[in-house]
């Protein structure tokens, strides 16, 4: 039998290792020190004759040792403060590096110092609702831009132009009295229509491309004003004689003008037609509204039939309102 120096546990003589703690030191019973020998440590009988300092290792026989680590025996690695590990045994102790396995170091932990990198999902979703909403906002001024351009432009009064289909009107009597009128200064007069139009110096004469946009070949422009509020007073005469239009009354004339308009813009209201006289003529009247691109455009269409010709005295305005303002410029 043998005693192991480490704890002190006896096993048999043919043990490699100690069953309890696994070292391989060992003494034989019969060197164990006398009882009532003094002991010096943690529980390990030092070597005779030899009086050793330490925490539990068996130091070696006639030679004295000190420190806070045990002196292996020869060929017997031990474990203490500082000590290397026996080999294939996984030891522990003050200063040693820790071993994994039979022998192997364990690396130390890593510690990741490296700051956490902030998410830019946030960001990047509060970027893309930024930039969605400024492109709607930039579309809607685009647009609005766009609408009153064309409410401004010299082409939203042409949407109004109407061709006449001709035929055969050699049969026809001329109108002799038929006239274009005056324009002098701020006044129109036409004694054909028996009219005067006053204006003031917030009105003047459209551009002759304006007036052109208006005729055709059974078509003329009497009088075109523009404001400086983009308002518009048109006034136009249509020779229906030898034309699919001159058994057309009034009503059916504005109606033919009310279908051609809703081709090219979105006629949201109109009224119904009413009845005026003028100048010793009777007129048709109907109000309706266009919208164009969100912006409301205000068509007041007064129609006369003055012999073989259509009068059309049409404002164009901003509001129902404002285009009877127009109107009551004729005298």
């Amino acid at each position: 039998m043998k005693k192991c120096n480490m704890c002190n546990r006896v096993v048999n003589d043919d043990a490699a290792f100690c069953t309890n703690c696994g070292s391989n030191s060992f003494t034989p019973v019969n060197n164990a020190p006398q009882q009532g020998a003094p002991q010096h440590g943690f529980g390990n009988a030092p070597q005779q004759g030899a009086p050793q300092q330490g925490f539990g290792n068996a130091p070696q026989q006639g030679a004295p040792q000190q420190g806070f680590g045990n002196a292996p025996q020869q060929g017997a690695p031990q474990q203490g403060f500082g000590n290397a590990p026996q080999q294939g045994v996984p030891q522990q102790g003050f200063g040693n590096a820790p071993q994994n396995g039979f022998g192997v170091p364990t690396p130390p932990p890593v510690v990741n110092n490296t700051p956490a990198k902030k998410s830019k999902k946030g960001l990047i979703i509060g970027l893309s609702i930024g930039g969605g909403v400024l492109l709607i906002i930039i579309i809607l001024i685009i647009i609005g831009a766009t609408a009153e351009k064309k409410y401004q432009s010299e082409d939203y009064g042409d949407s109004y132009q109407i061709t006449t289909e001709a035929q055969d009107n050699t049969d026809s009597q001329e109108d002799l009295s038929y006239t274009k009128g005056i324009l002098s200064g701020n006044t129109y007069t036409n004694d054909w229509l028996n009219c005067t139009v006053q204006f003031d110096e917030n009105w003047q004469k459209a551009s002759e491309k304006k007036y052109a946009s208006y005729e055709d070949s059974y078509t003329e422009c009497l009088l075109y004003l523009v404001s400086n509020n983009n308002e518009s007073m048109v006034i136009t005469a249509t020779n229906a004689a030898g034309t699919k239009y001159t058994s057309l009354t009034c009503e059916d004339f504005i109606k033919y003008q009310t279908d051609a308009l809703g081709q090219k813009f979105n006629i949201t209201d109109k009224s119904e037609v009413s009845s005026f006289f003028y100048g010793g003529n009777e007129y048709k009247s109907q109000v309706m509204c266009v919208n164009l691109s969100g912006i409301d455009i205000y068509y007041e269409i007064c129609c006369a039939k003055i012999g073989e010709r259509f009068v059309d005295i049409i404002a164009i305005s901003g509001s129902a309102q404002e285009c009877d303002d127009v109107i009551s410029m004729c005298q």
